[in-house]
């Protein structure tokens, strides 16, 4: 992404004041001109951003608030370069030329492009303290240089500039803010309440300059946003707008709070994650309930497009179901009318990318099809794949559910789909109490039992970075502190590799506590955290990779953990089948701690687990050689556990 290039003058700084160029999605190829030539003639140490499209994402919402703008940052060799360095581009720079704003950093005198901040040139390991850069002052006290959105200087160390005159600002005044929702480099998404009325209050900001997609800014999305909230302010389905305000750089748009929950964890009671194959009476009682919203979620659809708007980002988390259970949705930015275009594409887990060519309103109807689908089980299609409804009727068949649901969804994924259509079929979904699909097709005939060595479950790609520095015992800690993936994917995977001599085990009982550190209560028992409020069962990421690695480094508690881990494995149905990153490694994993504890109850939840794989493997051929594998090691330990019971 960076283009380094070194100066002529020698520079032994390890950390100090540095330099940091901004631009705009508008003008970066003008900045260039005139800053690039300048370092190259004062010989100084810098990098830029070189390619087209990086400058770009640098510039948009997808990148860090902290770094953002960051188009050129510059190394000086002593304070004093640093200052005549930053004189020179004050003078040689066109006042009018505008950049974003760093937050990361400070601007110098009135120029909007030419920023400062103090902190470290590269990593050293001597200065890391759990994988941040530490400095100590003279006094004892200690300064982290991490990722911040805002500027901070060690206390030791005096600005080269007067203190900053903050203004007055008028939202401050009026509004407290209580939580913050949202975190985005185009603008955050506050919850707050007027200090006055005590009214809740969302207040939606959009920061100068940063991109959406292409040409499109923040603010141009968010300014969307405000006039179609403006024209559906008596529709009581989107939030009322109370006010737009302009401040400092940035724009705020702020609007009513609507209380409630967001669709998917309103929906999330009703999904099959909480069926059960031995309660289909439940199971009924809740799949009438996700009926009864997927009615109201139609209705709701119909009713945008009389109005001939488009919704266009139909997301779960776009949709607020209120305390008194009616249904807003919350994201206008992307919504137009329909004869028009529509501002950015939208692409995500919901809408297909293929999907913003089409009309607008059916485009519409193929994110509900896809919603649905998403919020019963995460079954929604992928790019280039077909919908097949025998799935869909086969998984409820297999919790007791008889219903032609998959009819109405295949009308929405159809080419002629029409919203006032798919009212009038809603209607007539029915729904009634089946058998129970419980049948496990025998696979022992079909695939003798394969061995599948634990080192071929590692990527060793993504693991690459630690067997770069397997030397390196430091720099081994930094990347251990900094890793996030508990799972086969992250420090699972490092401890497989300590055992097998691919990587010093100095740091291996390090490892482990950073794992067993993660570990956290969910509604389904306790797991391995992976993410911001999320956990994960699967090999991959999360508590079936930690099982399989601490098994297979001989860790003396391991009983005793897989004990308490275990119920989080204890899942009838799962996003993901395979084995990797799916349920086939849960099940796996299941099959080897009830080798150590022959608990009878893990057998269970086995077949159980392995029937939904075998559902959905009719349909896909590659997940059919990934079961028989589990599927023959199932049939071997469980046969072997009869036989042993019998001659006791």
């Amino acid at each position: 992404m960076f283009k380094m290039v070194d100066g002529q003058q020698v520079n032994n700084q390890i950390y100090g004041f540095k330099i940091h160029i901004s631009a705009t999605a508008e003008n970066y190829k003008q900045v260039f001109q005139v800053v690039y030539p300048l370092l190259v003639e004062s010989k100084v140490c810098f990098k830029y951003i070189e390619e087209d499209v990086d400058v770009l994402r640098n510039f948009s919402e997808l990148e860090s608030r902290a770094e953002s703008g960051k188009y050129f940052t510059i190394y000086p060799n002593s304070h004093i370069h640093f200052l005549e360095l930053l004189e020179q581009l004050y003078l040689n720079i066109p006042k009018d030329l505008q950049g974003i704003y760093i937050l990361s950093d400070r601007p110098y005198k009135d120029s909007n492009i030419i920023f400062y901040r103090y902190g470290f040139f590269e990593d050293h390991s001597q200065y890391n303290v759990n994988g941040i850069p530490t400095l100590e002052g003279p006094n004892g006290e200690v300064w982290q240089d991490y990722q911040k959105a805002y500027f901070d200087l060690p206390p030791w160390i005096d600005d080269i500039q007067e203190p900053q005159v903050f203004q007055k600002s008028y939202l401050a005044e009026k509004y407290q803010v209580t939580d913050c929702l949202r975190m985005s480099n185009g603008g955050n998404t506050y919850r707050g309440f007027d200090k006055e009325t005590n009214q809740e209050v969302i207040i939606k900001e959009a920061r100068a300059e940063v991109v959406s997609y292409e040409k499109i800014t923040k603010k141009m999305l968010r300014e969307n946003e405000y006039k179609y909230a403006t024209h559906l302010q008596a529709s009581n389905r989107t939030p009322k707008i109370l006010e737009r305000v302009k401040e400092w750089i940035n724009d705020y748009y702020i609007y009513e709070s609507i209380r409630g929950q967001n669709l998917l964890d309103y929906a999330s009671p009703m999904s099959l994650f909480t069926y059960s194959s031995d309660t289909p009476d439940e199971n009924i009682d809740k799949f009438q309930h996700f009926l009864s919203l997927t009615k109201q979620l139609v209705h709701f659809i119909d009713y945008f497009h009389k109005r001939n708007i488009v919704l266009n980002d139909i997301h779960a988390n776009n949709f607020i179901v209120s305390e008194d259970n009616k249904l807003y949705f919350i994201d206008l930015e992307n919504s137009y009318e329909n004869e028009n275009d529509n501002l950015i594409g939208i692409y995500n887990e919901i809408s297909l990318k293929e999907w913003n060519r089409l009309d607008g309103k059916l485009g519409d109807c193929h994110k509900l099809a896809n919603l649905i689908l998403f919020l019963l089980g995460r079954l929604q299609i992928k790019s280039g794949e077909k919908y097949e409804a025998c799935l869909t009727d086969d998984l409820l068949s297999r919790y007791g559910i008889k219903t032609n649901l998959s009819q109405l969804i295949s009308y929405l994924y159809s080419d002629k789909a029409s919203i006032s259509v798919a009212k009038e079929m809603v209607e007539n979904v029915r729904v009634e109490l089946g058998q129970v699909c419980c049948e496990l097709i025998p696979y022992e005939d079909s695939m003798p039992e394969v061995s599948i060595p634990i080192s071929q479950l590692l990527d060793l790609d993504g693991l690459s970075q630690y067997i770069r520095w397997k030397e390196d015992d430091e720099r081994l800690k930094i990347l251990i502190d900094r890793e996030s993936n508990m799972g086969l994917d992250g420090l699972a995977g490092v401890l497989i590799l300590m055992e097998d001599g691919a990587l010093s085990a100095t740091h291996q009982q390090y490892v482990v506590t950073k794992i067993l550190d993660k570990i956290v209560e969910t509604e389904y028992g306790p797991s391995i955290a992976y993410g911001m409020g999320y956990a994960s069962p699967y090999l991959t990421t999360g508590v079936a990779g930690v099982l399989k690695a601490l098994q297979y480094i001989g860790y003396p508690k391991f009983l005793d953990l897989s004990q308490e881990l275990v119920k989080g494995l204890l899942v009838e149905y799962g996003q993901y089948p395979d084995f990797r990153q799916g349920m086939l490694g849960v099940a796996d994993t299941l099959l080897d701690i009830f080798s150590a504890t022959t608990d009878q109850k893990l057998l269970a939840a086995v077949e159980k687990q392995l029937v939904m794989v075998a559902i959905k493997a009719k349909y896909d051929k590659k997940l059919q050689k990934e079961l028989l594998y589990v599927f023959s090691r199932y049939g071997r330990i469980k046969n072997e556990f009869i036989i042993k019971k019998q001659t006791v």
